[in-house]
């Protein structure tokens, strides 16, 4: 956790200048996972607090969403490189009523090799407490389980990735 400085400040600002948002200038908890909602791609359901001490990465998509997908690989990237420090969520929000099928979620986990958890939002109750208005957005949460920024245009991924190939730990301001 020592270098964990630089990123959030430097994701907040250039979020904020390239279209995303900053939750608040206020500390906002994130919402706990929905005890309705179905976990895929692991043995058991998590609570936000499982994750306590490490940075999580909300992924909201849809599998049929194309640009859901191009932002696969650039996630699979920071679980490998960051696997001590960052956690990787999937949260499945069905666009179209065959998508909320937990059957035809885990075959299109399969079809895209995603191997972090996912979490089915089909009520979409995630989605409603962080904001969310489009796919993909990706949200993250501080290891003290704060969110500290929302993106909806993939610059969040961006800035993790051009300021990890400068450091070589994962660096969070908030």
């Amino acid at each position: 956790m020592k270098g964990l400085t630089f990123f959030i400040i430097l994701g907040i600002l250039l979020s904020i200048l390239i279209n995303g948002q900053s939750m608040s200038k206020s500390k906002i908890k994130a919402p706990e996972f929905p005890e309705y909602a179905d976990w895929l791609n692991t043995d058991r359901a998590y609570r936000l607090s499982d994750f306590q001490g490490k940075f999580v990465l909300l992924d909201f998509w849809t599998y049929c969403c194309i640009n859901c997908m191009h932002i696969l690989p650039d996630l699979k990237e920071l679980e490998d490189r960051y696997s001590e420090e960052l956690v990787v969520i999937g949260v499945h929000s069905p666009k179209f009523t065959g998508e909320r099928e937990t059957e035809n979620i885990h075959q299109a986990i399969l079809r895209y090799e995603i191997e972090h958890p996912v979490i089915s939002d089909y009520q979409f109750s995630l989605w409603k407490h962080y904001g969310v208005r489009a796919w993909p957005t990706t949200v993250l949460v501080d290891p003290q389980g704060y969110v500290v920024v929302a993106d909806t245009n993939n610059h969040l991924i961006r800035v993790v990735d051009t300021t990890t190939r400068e450091t070589s730990t994962l660096q969070i301001y908030h």
